[in-house]
């Protein structure tokens, strides 16, 4: 009887140490059911249950787009990069546009940004989008990266890709350039100097920014606002860690050189992770 008794106890216990390795192991929540509870033809509204990863019930509400596939961008956001080409050392501009925007109730200002269409590429689709958006026709376009980006994670399953394109303003189809937006869509594009007043124009203006433009402008501005004196901080690892990159130690203090733009104080032997110098 005794032996019994010790024979479930081992292996009630074997059974729990059994679960607890197992949520161990487990680093993401378990999907267990989707339910859509509304759609219309672009999108929809799904409650999914799961179980997070202390086996407890959760659920969560969001909203899908009815023509997501998984592992694929939705849609691209575009940079452009506006150059008299023939002239190294004209200014560089981009464009945005101003629209509005039903659900915040306010004109925005944006990067042109469009769905990826079907058996497109992120990069077609961002000269196609800014030609419709601006008028203006690109002679490069260039992915940002090769990871999808997310916008609104806690609220929506969209991701975008980010695409640089070019425009070459000697170009003469671009001296006078044509939007050609989707029905229903009013949309104003604007020319602005990319190195400065870009943080002007949104903090001066009565236009909601989407919160990629500001950001990038922030760190543009940010980036050529440091000079010699100023030093980027890199907080040290706490203690009993070690603060590496790629297994090599890291310094804790940059400093960008105003005249080159280039960092210094660089370890001469950090590399990447294919053996490179960064350096």
């Amino acid at each position: 009887m005794n032996k019994d008794r010790t024979g479930r106890k081992d292996s009630n216990v074997s059974a729990i140490n059994e679960n607890h390795m197992a949520r161990q192991r487990r680093k993401q929540p378990l999907i267990n059911s989707i339910k859509t509870i509304g759609a219309t033809k672009w999108m929809a509204l799904e409650t999914i249950q799961y179980t997070d990863t202390e086996d407890k019930p959760q659920q969560w509400d969001m909203a899908t787009r009815t023509t997501k596939k998984a592992g694929t961008p939705d849609a691209v956001v575009i940079i452009p990069l506006l150059r008299h080409m023939e002239k190294p050392s004209s200014t560089t501009e981009t464009v945005v546009v101003e629209q509005f925007r039903i659900p915040v109730r306010s004109n925005t200002i944006e990067f042109p940004a469009g769905l990826i269409d079907a058996n497109e590429t992120a990069e077609e689709a961002a000269i196609r989008e800014l030609k419709e958006e601006t008028g203006y026709i690109s002679c490069h376009a260039k992915a940002f990266g090769s990871r999808e980006l997310c916008m609104t994670p806690g609220m929506v399953n969209e991701t975008i890709k980010a695409v640089v394109v070019h425009v070459d303003l000697d170009d003469p189809r671009n001296k006078h350039p044509i939007s050609e937006p989707d029905e229903g869509e009013i949309i104003i594009a604007k020319r602005v100097p990319l190195n400065a007043g870009l943080t002007a124009m949104m903090e001066n203006g009565s236009n909601m920014p989407i919160s990629m433009l500001y950001f990038f402008a922030l760190g543009f501005e940010l980036g050529n606002s440091l000079g010699s004196d100023d030093k980027a901080q890199i907080k040290e690892a706490p203690l009993g860690t070690t603060n590496t990159l790629h297994g090599q130690p890291q310094i804790s203090e940059l400093t960008l050189d105003s005249s080159t733009k280039i960092l210094t104080g660089i370890p001469k032997d950090i590399k990447d992770r294919d053996g490179k110098s960064l350096v």
